[in-house]
C-alpha cells in the first residue's frame, strides 16, 4: 500500500497516555495539550527531533464507531493502560488549527509492516513560539471524539 495525503473528511486516532487527562470539577476529561507534542533530540534517546505525531488511520477500519475504537486499540503496538485514550481527530479540523497558528498540517496515511493503518500528523514545528497555543486548539478543537481504554 502506498502513502497517502489524508481528506478533510477523514479521521486519526491518538493514543493518549493517562497522565495527559485530567478530569474537570464537572467530571469531564479534558485531554492535555501536550498529547500533540513532538519530542525533541535527545529525550528517550532520539538522535533527532520527531517529524510528526504518530496516529492511526480511522477509516482503515470497518464498523461502528465503537468497532473502530476497539481496532484502533488491538492494532497498537504499544499496550495501553485502562486509563489512557484514544482520541479522535478530524483531517479537516486538525488542518483548520494550522491554518490559524500559521503552520501547515496535513495527515498521512503511511502503512507500516507492523500497521496498516499507521498515520502520520505531519507540519507541527517544534520551535514555532505558536505551537503551544496550536496543541491547546488542537486538544479542544480537532478531537472530535475520545474514549478511555477501559470503557472500550
Amino acid at each position: 500500500m502506498k502513502r497517502r495525503q489524508l481528506g478533510g473528511g477523514e479521521h486519526v486516532a491518538r493514543n493518549i497516555r493517562p497522565r495527559l487527562l485530567h478530569i474537570t470539577e464537572e467530571g469531564e476529561t479534558v485531554i492535555d495539550p501536550q498529547a500533540f507534542r513532538l519530542r525533541l533530540k535527545g529525550e528517550h534517546g532520539r538522535p533527532d527531533d520527531e517529524p510528526y505525531v504518530s496516529a492511526s488511520w480511522l477509516e482503515c477500519f470497518a464498523g461502528s464507531e465503537d468497532e473502530k475504537f476497539a481496532e484502533v486499540l488491538s492494532s497498537s503496538i504499544y499496550s495501553l493502560k485502562p486509563n489512557a485514550g484514544i482520541a479522535i481527530c478530524n483531517v479537516g479540523k486538525l488542518e483548520e488549527c494550522g491554518d490559524q497558528h500559521g503552520q501547515t498540517i496535513k495527515c498521512w496515511h503511511e502503512p507500516k509492516e507492523y500497521s496498516v493503518c499507521y498515520a502520520a500528523i505531519r507540519g507541527i514545528q517544534v520551535t514555532d513560539p505558536e505551537t503551544e497555543n496550536l496543541k491547546t486548539k488542537i486538544a479542544g478543537y480537532a478531537v472530535t471524539s475520545f474514549k478511555r481504554v477501559r470503557d472500550i
